[in-house]
């Protein structure tokens, strides 16, 4: 199964995040800046992307249209 890519610059909140979608049997694949998420994307197309819509290097929007 393909990952699911988490893109946030709240660490909290990641892991968090992570530990869930890791309970209910999903992959995860974390990114804590745009930069970051767009490396990723480069080697990996993941099943879906969830993103912070303010982060500290830009927007979510930037990696929509990134994606």
């Amino acid at each position: 199964m393909k990952p699911i890519l988490l893109v946030d610059d709240d660490d909290f909140f990641l892991e968090i995040l992570t530990r869930n979608i890791k309970q209910v049997g999903f992959e995860v694949m974390k990114a804590t800046c745009i930069s970051e998420a767009k490396e990723v994307l480069q080697s990996t197309e993941p099943l879906l992307i969830c993103s912070d819509l303010k982060i500290s290097d830009g927007s979510g929007f930037e990696l929509l249209d990134y994606v």
